[in-house]
């Protein structure tokens, strides 16, 4: 049923109507204003029976749980105006409370096409004989001759068994289609013939429960006839809303209002973050204990290299630059001037000093064990008598630049233009596996997939259950590549999120999501290493990143949805946990990121900053160390339905 039509007290069927549990009841001397009931008034009398159904018996129905006295008063000869203005007013509360109810009521029910919910009338009469129990036990006040428990309990148990049956029957109707495809007699039809259903189930359990007694034929027969009236009327109304609600202009004011809305929200989210974060109150409990323990200082107190006049980056810098642009215009001069067949060997010499470009870039920037960088100083430290700090610090955000105009910020701090022949981005990744001691290639041979896998990991009809090859202590099953930026924010969240909740709290972007105009609302998991390493390729350029993967135990699988046919092989979840908490040394969770891999190098400063943010249960895995994957066998394979059953296998 598509209208959650109600049971306002004054369509109850009854001989008692001070004993029923649906007799409206008010607090003694706690009653609110309310309208003005003229004599003689239709306006007035459906205004009070509005007000007395809507307002008043909800509120008295929850002061009585709380030890209110509330008077049951006898409505039964009221006007029909103020049936009327009961039926609407219990339509309104009942649809509000459906709204919030039907949800939790569906996901608990579960999948609609497994065990009793499996019909789509069964689930509508559980949802909303849910709603109609809820109400009942809840905002409807009971006769105060029984205890308040039984009271309530019989109130559940008449309007929970009321709404499940006129959803029910109304659900059957509306899809067996009896009364023709006409919208309008289809609806109104069904409606009455469900509501004179609920009728009879709403006079059965009022009579029995107020008087103790079978209802006679009379008795249900009124019921009936009012609920179906009552089912008829508002089954009228749910096609003419259904009519408004979908033209056009409707629709289309109301996508503007949602929209306005969800941008209200979520200003109104990062401006939260954002006052969070200026005082330093995003994390409380977490300051509490860096403040405890002192964990931050570890890394105020990372050692450096000593400054001196000799290896200050910046005067290399302002020496060895110039020269380097004057080598790449002789090569780029010399490839103009030599045949055609020695064209590419000067070309290999343009690429090969792109990359000791972009691999002494690296060296000034973040320094060795020796030789100081630039990011562990500040300007005024690096600045010399005769560099200024305006000069270092025109250097500095040079350096700091991201994407492909890294180029230019460089090449102009010098007078030059950047060009291809000159370019640092050419030759920046393979710099960076010299600076930071990776072998992409290496890696990628050693993860790759075997042929057969990669179809299956790729394939729509696999299980997301299936794991191509079995996890050991340093290498679990799924995986998610980012670059080392996110780090930081990953630690302080203690967790993965997905872009768009990064952007909402106002977090500095890294990996793919800077790029991303619109951040994305989940994050992307592999089975495929090599998969998840390659996405530092769609993060923009910089000096100041390297590849990370975080590796992610195959307990998550539950989590998983499918990313389908836009991402083949990948799957989508929430949010990720990382390291152990109190909840997964209790065993009342499994750990999800369990692992990060970086480049050798990498190890002490990663494993420094977990320790500086309390991170504990990850393992910090060179991706040298990584081991080679115990593939999982392949069957023989000779038939279509050998193949189909393979890439059905968990």
């Amino acid at each position: 049923m598509s209208i959650a039509f109600g049971l306002p007290h004054g369509l109850c069927t009854r001989n008692s109507p001070t004993d029923s549990p649906y007799a409206p009841v008010h607090t003694k001397g706690m009653e609110l204003d309310k309208p003005t009931q003229k004599n003689n008034s239709i306006v007035g009398d459906f205004a009070h029976g509005l007000y007395e159904t809507a307002i008043q018996q909800p509120i008295d129905g929850v002061r009585q749980l709380i030890g209110a006295h509330v008077e049951q008063h006898d409505e039964s000869n009221s006007s029909l105006a103020y049936k009327a203005g009961g039926m609407v007013g219990f339509i309104l509360d009942f649809t509000a409370l459906h709204k919030v109810t039907g949800g939790a009521a569906t996901k608990l029910m579960g999948e609609p096409a497994t065990g009793i919910f499996a019909s789509e009338a069964a689930r509508t009469a559980t949802s909303m004989g849910v709603s109609g129990g809820i109400y009942g036990g809840l905002f409807t006040p009971s006769s105060e001759s029984k205890g308040l428990l039984q009271g309530r309990l019989e109130n559940a148990a008449v309007t929970g068994a009321t709404f499940a049956t006129m959803g029910g029957a109304g659900k059957l109707l509306e899809n067996a289609k009896f009364l023709g495809e006409n919208q309008f007699v289809s609806r109104v039809g069904s409606n009455a013939i469900a509501g004179g259903a609920g009728g009879l189930v709403s006079t059965i359990g009022n009579t029995y429960f107020t008087e103790h007694r079978m209802a006679t034929a009379s008795e249900l027969a009124r019921g009936a006839g009012e609920f179906a009236l009552f089912g008829a009327g508002f089954g009228a109304l749910d096609v003419g809303i259904n009519k408004i609600s979908n033209s056009s202009a409707v629709q289309g004011k109301y996508y503007d209002v949602k929209s306005t809305l969800q941008d209200t929200a979520q200003q109104a989210k990062t401006k939260t973050y954002t006052l969070l974060d200026k005082h330093d109150l995003r994390h409380p409990v977490a300051r509490i204990g860096d403040a405890l323990t002192g964990s931050k200082a570890i890394l105020d107190n990372t050692p450096r290299p000593t400054l001196t006049a000799e290896n200050n980056p910046v005067v290399a810098m302002e020496r060895e630059i110039p020269k380097i642009y004057d080598s790449f215009e002789g090569i780029d001069a010399r490839y103009e001037s030599v045949d055609r067949s020695q064209r590419r060997q000067v070309f290999e010499e343009q690429k090969n000093k792109s990359i000791e470009f972009g691999e002494q870039l690296l060296k000034w920037w973040h320094g060795t064990e020796t030789e100081p960088g630039v990011k562990q100083f500040t300007d005024q430290e690096l600045a010399t008598s005769t560099i200024p700090v305006e000069r270092v610090a025109q250097i500095r955000k040079a350096l700091s630049t991201q994407g492909r105009e890294l180029d230019e910020p460089i090449a102009e701090l010098f007078g030059r233009h950047s060009t291809d022949a000159n370019s640092v981005a050419n030759g920046i990744e393979y710099a960076k596996e010299r600076f930071f001691g990776y072998d992409e290639t290496a890696l990628q041979k050693k993860m790759s997939m075997p042929r057969e896998h990669w179809v299956k990991d790729r394939e729509g009809l696999s299980p997301m259950s299936w794991m191509p090859f079995e996890p050991t202590d340093k290498l679990p099953n799924l995986f998610h590549g980012t670059v080392s930026s996110s780090l930081p924010g990953v630690f302080a969240e203690r967790g993965l999120l997905p872009s768009a909740e990064i952007r909402s709290r106002g977090m500095t972007h890294a990996g793919e999501a800077a790029t991303h105009d619109y951040g994305r609302r989940a994050i992307s998991v592999t089975r495929d290493f090599n998969e998840g390493w390659g996405y530092h390729r769609h993060s923009p350029l910089s000096l100041d990143t390297y590849p990370v993967v975080f590796g992610i135990s195959a307990d998550v699988v539950p989590k998983l949805r499918t990313a389908g046919m836009l991402e083949p092989g990948e799957q989508l979840v929430d949010r990720l946990k990382l390291g152990s908490s109190l909840s997964t040394v209790l065993g009342i969770r499994r750990p999800e990121i369990t692992h990060i891999y970086v480049p050798d190098s990498q190890i002490p400063a990663v494993s420094k900053l977990l320790e500086a943010y309390r991170i504990k249960g990850v393992s910090v895995v060179g991706v040298d160390e990584m081991p080679k994957p115990n593939w999982k066998p392949i069957p023989e394979i000779e038939t279509w339905q050998q193949e189909d059953d393979w890439l059905r296998s968990p």
